[in-house]
Formats: C-alpha cells, sequence, structure tokens
C-alpha cells in the first residue's frame, strides 16, 4: 500500500494518475487504515510513515482516521522507530498534519529528533523518501 501510494505521489503530474488518484487514494488509505492495527511492528514502521508522508506531499488533510492511528501505533514508541519514518511523520505532522489534536504527538517527534541529534534539513528532506533521503550523508544535512 505504501509503495503504491509512493508511486500516485511520483506520479502526480501525470495526466492519466491525476484523473484516478482522487477515487484511489481513499481506498487505499481506508485499506491502510483497517489493516494497520494487524500489522507487526516492523511492518508499521515501514509503512505508516511513508503513507502519512505521501498523503502530506499530496496536502491531504481528509485522512484522519488513518492519521489518529499512526499516532495510536507510535505513541510511546517513537524510540524504536527507524531514522527516516521519524523524520517522515515530523515533517508530515509540522508541515502539513498542524492540528491542534496531533500536538501531543508532534511534541514528542520534536523531542526525539532533537534526542537523535538530526538536523531541521534532515527532517525537511524526509519528503525525498526513504532510498533517496538515505542516499545523502549526514554529516553532509547535519551540517
Amino acid at each position: 500500500l505504501a509503495n503504491t501510494l509512493w508511486a500516485i505521489v511520483l506520479l502526480r503530474d501525470d495526466v492519466a494518475m491525476s484523473d484516478a488518484a482522487p477515487d484511489l487514494i481513499p481506498k487505499l488509505t481506508q485499506v491502510a487504515n483497517e489493516n494497520a492495527p494487524k500489522w507487526s511492528p516492523k511492518e508499521a514502521d515501514i509503512n505508516l510513515p511513508m503513507i502519512a508522508c505521501c498523503l502530506a506531499k499530496l496536502d491531504i488533510q481528509t485522512q484522519k482516521p488513518l492519521l489518529k492511528t499512526t499516532v495510536k501505533c507510535f505513541k510511546g514508541k517513537l524510540g524504536a522507530m527507524n531514522d527516516w519514518g521519524l523524520c517522515a511523520l515530523a515533517w508530515s505532522f509540522t508541515e502539513v498534519f498542524k492540528d491542534a489534536e496531533f500536538g501531543g504527538f508532534r511534541a514528542s517527534l520534536k523531542a526525539e529528533v532533537k534526542q537523535r541529534g538530526f538536523s531541521e534539513k534532515l527532517v525537511q528532506r524526509s519528503q525525498m523518501g526513504p532510498v533517496d533521503w538515505r542516499s545523502c550523508t549526514v554529516e553532509r544535512l547535519c551540517s
């Protein structure tokens, strides 16, 4: 699901995709929301940050049930989250999903980002996606 949504992000300027996306995205996020509680911690760690980042990149504010599921899934568990996933959620919930109801989660994300010593630039770069983000050197981005 996450990779399909990432493909939609990458192809969003394609005419055929822009016509299909409004119908496809709600269906994919519904399936993700229904299945996320059943995912293993590793599956959630990989998929939910990518899905949230996709929704943020597309500026889709209407998928609050999935965002609430994401918050519930990671509440109190951010210390175990992968680096890109943490940065992607921090970027998504700081830059796009600014609802007051996510304020506590946003504060927890910022605290974990700070604890790991990640720069704001590194967090911003997470919107590139996990592969491109990892190919950047932390040394260059943290300076």
